[in-house]
């Protein structure tokens, strides 16, 4: 499109006898000589969308243009026209026309030679849309690009929400696409439009949503001052997949299984105290952990005819087509490899298990080293990664290796090892590019034979999901209760009345509802009970837990044991009047007397 002008630099002295008004000046080099026409195109068809056109050289002077080669400023309402298409062709002879309702929109086309500068400025008289612009004639532009080896851009696939957008890099791109080229000649940007790609306005960078449309690079060249455009392609295919971010509450010493939102090429952070089920974790922390779950999903397969169901279509082989497999190097679609060669496998189709699918079925011979099989090219973008999956199997009775390539690079093999029997190989790859790759399954050239069947190969786009769990360890707070009791007394404990001694475990849910084990140990200490017998004499006095006592009775006291039991003490105390009494003993001389502790042998008085 086009819009305003900047210096107005077109006279009636340019010819045509216009000026401009929303104009945009292309300049060119011819590269090879002949002829050079164009046909310009409005968007619209409305006579009222009015273009005009003025071309100036070879090799004119910026600031002294002089009379224009070429020009038309005819206006196709006023002149009666049936398209308001205009340009240079070969069937005209005039080389200037208008304004207004002179000419027919087209002059004669231009002989020019290689080297040739030439300007061409396009200006929109009346109207407001966009135009297309042809280039026709025999000789062709210099393009500074043409040998530097710069891939078309492939459509960029991705997963998420078309509506959305998805999270794309738009300056990691344009730097990988620059990648291995001179960074002082060419620059590339993006653009969401070849109008702005054209204007250089409205450049998208860094990271932002893309979406599902059309977007233009362009690319330029310093000292040339030439930029190319291309077109590509974004195609999201949606996928319901919310990446999680939860908050997850156990009680100590519980576990819980995290399930991740994919289910292929599984990691978590950290890896410490978990344990893998399939894709999940159990993870038992002791305090409240964060864990990160990275995950896969496939979302887009990119191979078109996989499984075979389309026939010899979509794929190439180093192998050659050929239905009956006599010979060595050729490969077919079948169902069922026995029917090809009774001396192979009787084998039916991987996904469907019966005799209704297709697989490829080769009989290759890889004397001369590796033999490719199958061979695809797909459309990759940089940063993502893709799963590449392929169903193999022995149909002969000798082993084959099988290699899975992308770009000639080994990214896994397998071995046979059961004549008749599908075997899986996979494995994932990260793209470093935005371009096509070229994959591959190929016989190992240390193979003794190639006779065998592929099918259902599937090369995905791998949807990256990054999941958060916030696990929260509730405390369990475990109690240990020591308690005494004394015989014929009792502890109530978790609602049983308990009188004996041992060992008590309570389970309850405190207030985080986490089980909290109170472990009681109850000891029974026994009663102690003592009695004793006091004598004293009339006069005397006896000290019994800190009181005295001179009168005969029983006295009792209480006071605790080692056992914090009462012990009960009894004392019975007996108070003796004095004695007396007069012995009068006689004895020969020569005895002696020993009554009463009495030691005489004389006579005499004694006490």
């Amino acid at each position: 499109n086009v819009s305003n002008y900047g210096v107005q630099e077109i006279t009636r002295a340019c010819g045509c006898e216009a000026e401009e008004h929303n104009t945009i000046w292309f300049k060119w080099t011819v590269a090879t000589s002949g002829t050079m026409g164009f046909i310009l195109t409005p968007t619209s068809s409305d006579l009222n969308e009015d273009y005009d056109f003025w071309v100036f050289g070879p090799n004119p002077s910026c600031g002294s243009l002089g009379y224009s080669l070429r020009c038309s400023t005819t206006n196709p309402q006023q002149a009666g026209l049936s398209s308001n298409q205009t340009g240079m062709n070969s069937s005209e002879t005039d080389l200037h026309e208008g304004p207004g309702s002179s000419g027919n929109s087209f002059v004669k086309w231009l002989n020019v030679n290689a080297g040739e500068n030439y300007y061409l400025v396009l200006d929109r008289a009346v109207g407001y849309g966009s135009f297309s612009l042809q280039w026709t004639g025999s000789a062709t532009i210099l393009n500074p690009f043409e040998n530097e080896g710069f891939d078309s851009i492939p459509t960029l696939y991705f997963c998420g929400d078309p509506q959305a957008g998805v999270s794309f890099d738009f300056t990691a791109f344009v730097n990988s696409y620059l990648q291995g080229h001179n960074p002082q000649l060419f620059s590339a940007k993006i653009y969401a439009n070849e109008t702005d790609a054209t204007l250089e306005r409205n450049q998208i960078t860094g990271t932002q949503n893309i979406y599902e449309r059309d977007y233009v690079l362009r690319l330029n060249h310093a000292t040339a001052e030439c930029f190319d455009i291309q077109h590509f392609n974004v195609v999201i295919s949606s996928i319901d997949v919310t990446p999680q971010n939860s908050i997850v509450s156990l009680c100590k010493g519980d576990s819980v299984t995290l399930e991740p939102s994919g289910n292929m090429y599984v990691t978590w952070n950290p890896m410490k105290d978990i344990h893998a089920v399939g894709t999940s974790y159990v993870v038992k922390p002791d305090s409240t952990q964060q864990y990160i779950a990275t995950s896969y999903m496939p979302c887009v397969n990119l191979v078109t005819n996989g499984d075979f169901e389309k026939g010899n279509k979509g794929f190439t082989s180093g192998c050659t087509y050929n239905t009956s497999l006599a010979q060595t190097g050729t490969y077919t679609i079948s169902s069922n490899p026995n029917a090809l060669n009774a001396n192979w496998a009787s084998l039916n189709d991987h996904t469907k298990g019966n005799s209704s699918g297709h697989m490829l079925v080769a009989n290759g011979n890889n004397q001369q080293g590796s033999v490719v099989i199958w061979q695809s090219d797909v459309p990759v973008t940089n940063g993502v990664s893709y799963n590449f999956s392929a169903y193999v199997a022995q149909i002969g009775n000798q082993r084959v290796q099988i290699e899975m390539r992308v770009d000639g690079n080994l990214l896994s093999s397998v071995t046979t090892f059961q004549k008749g029997y599908w075997q899986n190989i996979t494995s994932r790859w990260t793209s470093s590019s935005t371009k096509n790759s070229t994959i591959q399954l190929l016989i190992a050239n240390n193979s003794a034979s190639a006779e065998v069947a592929i099918d259902d190969i599937d090369f995905s786009y791998l949807y990256k999901v990054l999941d958060t769990f916030n696990v929260d360890v509730l405390p369990s707070l475990d109690t240990i209760i020591n308690h005494q009791i004394c015989i014929g007394d009792s502890y109530q404990f978790d609602g049983r009345i308990l009188n004996t001694s041992g060992t008590y475990v309570s389970a309850n849910k405190n207030i985080y509802d986490c089980d909290s084990i109170v472990t009681l140990n109850l000891s029974v200490g026994p009663f102690l009970r003592r009695e004793s017998d006091i004598h004293i004499c009339s006069g005397e006095s006896y000290i019994f837990r800190g009181k005295t006592y001179n009168t005969p009775g029983v006295y009792r006291d209480t006071f605790p044991s080692q056992f914090s039991c009462d012990s009960l003490v009894t004392i019975n105390l007996f108070v003796h009047d004095d004695y007396y009494q007069n012995i009068k003993a006689d004895l020969c001389f020569g005895e002696e007397y020993h009554d009463y502790n009495f030691d005489a042998t004389q006579s005499g008085h004694y006490e």
